[in-house]
Parts: structure tokens; C-alpha cells; sequence
């Protein structure tokens, strides 16, 4: 992501390492969870069978040939796909009006 956000400045993030849990998505493209609505950014990587994962950070490398995925373009997918999905159901429609 920071690779992403460094080659298109209109993408940008924000996170934070939780002493307990590591990194910790907080918002993507100033659209951010909040407890109150109980939502909250995810990351799932669509393999190359369409299957989507639930990514595990700590074992997430540039390409995983086991899983089936390249993250180069699956995490930019995984993020669109989950904004899409939480805008549709109208949880952030408030905050990028």
C-alpha cells in the first residue's frame, strides 16, 4: 500500500500498529471505520481462481505462488471491492459527500 500511495498521490491511507494485534487499517482515502457503525477496513486478495482470502499480514509477500496471487494489483482490488461493497450498503455514502 505504501508503494501504491507513493506512485498515485490521489491514493492514500492511514494505519496504526496495535501493540497486541500489528498493523491496523484505519482509513482509505480519508474514508475510515468507526466503531459506532461497527465497520472497518479488511484486506482480502481475489486469487487467480476468483476465490477471495483473508490476508494474513504477517506472511503477505509481493507474490505468493501458493495462494495463487500477485499483491502488486490484488491488494488495490481487495480495497476497491470492499469500499464498493460498504458504499453500496450506504455505511460511507455520509462521508465522501
Amino acid at each position: 500500500m505504501k508503494r501504491l500511495q507513493a506512485s498515485d498521490h490521489s491514493f492514500t491511507f492511514k494505519n496504526r500498529e496495535d501493540d497486541n494485534y500489528g498493523p491496523f487499517l484505519v482509513s482509505v482515502n480519508g474514508l475510515a471505520g468507526t466503531e459506532k457503525d461497527r465497520t472497518y477496513w479488511e484486506l482480502l486478495v481475489q486469487s487467480a481462481d476468483g476465490a477471495m482470502i483473508w490476508s494474513d499480514v504477517e506472511g503477505i509477500s509481493s507474490k505468493d505462488e501458493e495462494r495463487g496471487w500477485d499483491a502488486s494489483s490484488s491488494i488495490l482490488s481487495a480495497i476497491l471491492l470492499i469500499a464498493l461493497e460498504w458504499l453500496v450498503k450506504g455505511a460511507g455514502s455520509a462521508a465522501i459527500q
